[in-house]
């Protein structure tokens, strides 16, 4: 990223607005962002020598981050929300239960809700409950039994040939009626209308600049803000063009597509992302 001026700058704009916005301290992140680029399998501790107060996340800074954490959450729940059928509803590669519990409390009764991942504890709080997958490529989850099954921004962290064996497996698992709700990180293959002024920056990188800004604000919220280094890089993220047949090809059909831009969410997740609502196919 440091031989692309262009890219650091982006990267650097997007970080400092969505600090700025939830009240994080700002005038730290070049530093932050040099000192973690310049070790980035080393990224959380090299970031936490030049501001010790991402260790303890006391104080303003924690306070921010804690509230900027749960509005991604909010977030989330309110793209995700309008495309949840009733049923079984399965959040997979979810990591806990926040996201499907705020998208519980907005739906009728009668639905259940579980969210899934390959590592944690099973747990169960009414209609919410948190299963573990029994592989990276397979769902807990009857055949034919889900509703919906939801991805947000977890399919780019796959080899192609694991996100292709899951993607059938989420097939499996829907019934006739049932879809995939994705919030990927993605932009259109071809030149869109920009829906802000960083989402303009944004398609003015070259193809490389904007799979570099998807990976470096991807590794900046896992590595950085989180410290995850158990979450795979590099990633494989696809444009839209390229996430259709990799769909076809797992048997399942586009409905819609909504580009969203690049969204800040939750104070460091600012990404290009968009909505994909794909159904079951015959």
């Amino acid at each position: 990223m440091s031989q692309d001026p262009a890219l650091h700058d982006l990267v650097l704009a997007v970080l400092t607005d969505g600090w700025s916005r939830w009240g994080m301290p700002t005038e730290d992140l070049p530093v932050i962002l040099d000192a973690a680029l310049a070790e980035p399998d080393n990224a959380t501790v090299a970031a936490q020598r030049v501001a010790p107060y991402l260790v303890a996340r006391e104080g303003v800074f924690g306070k921010a981050y804690a509230e900027a954490r749960a509005s991604k959450f909010d977030e989330f729940a309110a793209l995700v929300r309008p495309s949840v059928q009733p049923g079984l509803v399965c959040d997979m590669g979810a990591g806990d239960t926040q996201l499907v519990a705020r998208i519980a409390a907005t739906c009728e009764p009668g639905s259940r809700f579980v969210a899934t991942d390959i590592m944690g504890e099973p747990t169960a709080d009414g209609d919410v409950s948190f299963v573990v997958q029994p592989a990276p490529d397979r769902l807990p989850l009857a055949d034919g039994s889900a509703a919906n099954v939801i991805a947000t921004g977890m399919l780019h962290h796959m080899s192609p040939e694991v996100r292709a064996a899951l993607l059938a497996d989420v097939r499996r698992s829907l019934h006739p009626e049932g879809t995939l709700v994705m919030l990927e990180d993605t932009y259109p293959a071809e030149p869109w209308a920009a829906r802000s002024p960083a989402d303009a920056r944004f398609q003015d990188l070259d193809d490389r600049g904007r799979w570099g800004f998807l990976a470096v604000t991807d590794w900046w919220g896992n590595r950085v803000m989180k410290n995850l280094p158990e979450v795979p890089l590099p990633c494989t993220f696809l444009d839209l063009a390229q996430w259709r047949p990799v769909l076809a090809e797992a048997g399942l059909r586009i409905r819609s597509v909504d580009y969203l831009g690049v969204v800040d969410c939750g104070g460091h997740m600012a990404t290009p992302r968009a909505l994909i609502v794909a159904e079951r196919g015959g």
